[in-house]
């Protein structure tokens, strides 16, 4: 099954890293997403391997990401779509409920 195929609530998002030592990300899957509460208006990607500290490259997004993560519900999610000026898409599928383990 493709990621697009997930049948839940799919926001794609715009990121570029917020730290000048991280010099190109890839596309992979993202264990987990948060909000940086040490950094304002930059959010946590749990990778496979690593952390790594991203920021919307559209201000409007912060507040909407943030929202979406507040609701505390499961979500499944991916980087994907490299753009030249180093900025990737961050897409996470949202579904109901909390996560379970």
């Amino acid at each position: 099954m493709k990621f697009e195929d997930v049948p839940a609530k799919i926001i794609s998002i715009r990121v570029k890293p917020a730290d000048a030592t991280v010099t190109e990300l890839k596309e992979q899957p993202v264990v987990s997403v948060s909000v940086s509460l040490s950094r304002p208006a930059t959010f946590e990607i749990y990778l496979k391997d690593s952390v790594i500290f991203v920021k919307p490259t559209v201000d409007a997004d912060i507040h909407r990401l943030s929202n979406e993560l507040a609701s505390g519900r499961s979500m499944l999610a991916q980087l994907a779509n490299l753009a030249k000026d180093g900025s990737i898409e961050l897409q996470i599928a949202f579904f109901t409920g909390e996560c379970l383990e």
